[in-house]
């Protein structure tokens, strides 16, 4: 559905590129008094749908990335209930297509979030602990209060 949808976005870009440049051969060749009709009619189907179309395709590409980032971010999370709570960079790169880069980026963004703790093991490794998904036994050596 999205490539139709950029698809007619491109196509009101060219359609207005075109009447546009149309207006301005047509305002060029007539007389003064018929300048004002050329320049509404150039702006109305010529700016017009060019200003739509690069406002549509900016719309499509937001959504696509919103869209992405909450499909990564459940994965991620899925992963995490496999993973009985605790993932690191190298474990969610190679569960998943992310880069390295990208493991890290949505790990902290989760962190930041508050959807994750940070846990720095005796040998250094660091682990993105996830509270609701760590084994009930993990929780009571976490928390022994509770």
């Amino acid at each position: 559905m999205d490539g139709f949808k950029k698809f007619l976005a491109i196509c009101f870009i060219i359609f207005g590129s075109l009447m546009a440049i149309g207006s301005i051969g047509v305002a060029l060749e007539n007389p003064i008094s018929k300048l004002l009709g050329t320049l509404v009619f150039g702006a109305a189907f010529g700016i017009g749908p060019v200003v739509g179309g690069v406002y549509w395709l900016k719309n499509i590409g937001k959504k696509n990335k919103a869209l992405k980032e909450r499909q990564t971010e459940d994965m991620i999370l899925r992963l995490a209930q496999r993973f009985d709570g605790e993932l690191t960079i190298l474990r969610l790169t190679s569960n998943t297509r992310l880069s390295a880069e990208e493991s890290k980026k949505f790990l902290e963004e989760m962190y930041k979030k508050g959807l994750a703790e940070l846990n720095i093991t005796d040998s250094g490794s660091v682990v993105y602990e996830f509270a609701d998904f760590l084994k009930t036994q993990q929780k009571r050596l976490d928390n022994p209060m509770k």
